[in-house]
């Protein structure tokens, strides 16, 4: 008796609880009603994981800004340019925290990172230091990249025009760039280390989903499926291998040589010793390069992925493309980051592959800091706010026929490159406060590789094969499927 009358009194409990985190504040803006405990779950269950898809559709009903009630929290979705800008840039300070969640605790010691740290001192100083430490790579970028480009083309003469998939050939590369920048290290295609990096980056980021189900109901992770298994296995294999490096720099540290971005780390760690307001423990500075080692390759290895299908199945556009560099570059020397500003085509066609592709469908959620408002509408301080990158990069009021592959929208009349920042309804590195720390970088990383794979090869579907499939999955980044391409040598 006394247990049933202690599950009745949790559970009524429980009720009103929900009751009261989901009862409306004046001028929030619309959306569907939520139901005790699952909030609005069930009316975007249907599109998992395409959760996209289904803000799009309940943005029709609701419009460019609704409420939805999800993983707990109160949710603002936006779809629109206009409000994203409002957010990210008019009121950056406003919507620049970052909602704690399971998944996200999970796999980044409790929000340590940059990624899903929220906004504090520690992690304005984690910017900080990142940026300083891009900036002085910068200029080794070319030079480095210039020698991985160098081997990925050896690969890919010695498939002889043999169908590949050129995954782990790309990763390779820019892992190398990275590491060399991060660790001081490379790796070869066979090494094993690789292998399990490229395997845990795979399972890693197709988990971590910005709506995710492990959000609302940890408990899950305690039933044995394969999900759950591949939860704990890409902790384990992340700590493995990013603690014992860590380990190993930290052994043969020396605050007068700084050999990399991890030394640079750990003299910065000794430098705000005794600063009150920064907290900054080695599972920030391990957790800091989890994040240039894992997410500063796997962005640039993907867009590059999604650049070959679509000039795989646009080969008029890779013609093209080719003819530019051919007459701006010549065959007589390589491409390099100084005609950038000449080869108007091919930066268009890197600007259509973000926009048409969209690498990452939802934003990181924001978090409003205070009480601020979006679009006439009040949004409370902790209300949690989601951009929808897809429908910003396919909005049918911003762009002519958004289904459709087409670099000359980026051109205008004379050819030329078109600057769409603040212009067009385009947001692949997001802005404001918590804009892609290596935006920089990688632009530069998928330009040089873009410009000298198609000076020397060209990219065509092999025989009998269907063309790469230009859907995708979707985890925390949109990634193409596995594909086959022939990489045939130009001259």
């Amino acid at each position: 008796m006394l247990l049933e009358s202690v599950l009745v009194v949790a559970a009524v409990s429980l009720v009103v609880v929900a009751m009261i985190r989901f009862k409306k504040p004046q001028n929030l803006p619309p959306g569907p009603k939520p139901l005790p405990l699952l909030g609005n779950l069930l009316d975007i269950a249907p599109f998992m994981p395409d959760v996209h898809l289904g803000f799009m559709k309940l943005a029709k009903k609701y419009g460019d800004i609704f409420t939805l009630h999800l993983q707990g929290d109160t949710v603002v979705v936006i779809n629109t340019a206009s409000i994203a800008r409002e957010a990210l840039l008019m009121r950056k300070d406003d919507f620049s925290g970052r909602p704690q969640s399971f998944v996200g605790d999970f796999f980044t010691r409790g929000a340590k990172d940059l990624a899903m740290g929220d906004f504090s001192p520690t992690l304005i100083y984690q910017r900080k230091l990142v940026h300083r430490a891009l900036r002085l790579y910068m200029p080794y970028v070319e030079d480095n990249l210039t020698n991985e480009i160098h081997e990925l083309s050896k690969r890919f003469k010695a498939a002889n025009g043999n169908p590949i998939d050129p995954k782990n050939d790309l990763f390779l590369a820019i892992l190398n760039v990275i590491c060399k920048m991060v660790l001081g290290q490379s790796y070869s295609m066979d090494d094993p280390e690789f292998l399990e990096i490229v395997k845990f980056n795979k399972v890693g980021f197709r988990l971590m989903k910005p709506v995710s189900i492990y959000n609302t109901f940890p408990w899950l992770l305690s039933i044995p499926t394969q999900t759950s298994r591949d939860f704990y296995w890409v902790r384990e294999k992340q700590a493995a291998i990013l603690d014992t490096k860590f380990l190993q720099h930290k052994k043969t540290y020396n605050s007068e040589v700084i050999r990399d971005f991890a030394d640079a780390l750990l003299k910065a760690q000794e430098d705000i010793q005794g600063e009150d307001d920064i907290f900054f423990t080695d599972d920030h500075l391990i957790m800091t390069i989890n994040d240039v080692f894992s997410a500063g390759s796997e962005t640039v290895i993907t867009t590059i992925r999604w650049l070959i299908a679509c000039l795989v199945n646009f080969p008029d556009v890779q013609t093209k493309v080719q003819a530019e560099i051919d007459r701006v570059v010549g065959r007589e020397r390589l491409p390099g980051l100084h005609d950038r500003e000449k080869l108007h085509y091919l930066q268009a066609v890197i600007t259509e592959t973000h926009r048409f592709c969209t690498v990452t469908h939802l934003s990181l959620p924001h978090k409003a800091t205070c009480d601020s408002s979006l679009n006439g509408y009040f949004i409370p301080e902790g209300t949690v706010t989601i951009f929808n990158v897809y429908a910003i990069h396919h909005d049918e009021r911003e762009w002519d026929r958004p289904s459709e592959f087409n670099p000359n929208r980026f051109l205008d009349s004379e050819g030329k490159i078109i600057d769409v920042a603040g212009v067009k309804s385009y947001l692949p590195f997001s802005a404001g406060r918590r804009v892609c720390s290596g935006e920089v970088l990688a632009k530069k990383e998928i330009f040089l590789v873009a410009s000298r794979l198609l000076h020397e090869f060209t990219f065509t579907n092999p025989v009998g094969s269907p063309l790469p499939d230009l859907v995708g999955e979707v985890g925390m980044n949109h990634f193409p499927k596995p594909f086959q391409v022939r990489v045939v040598e130009r001259y």
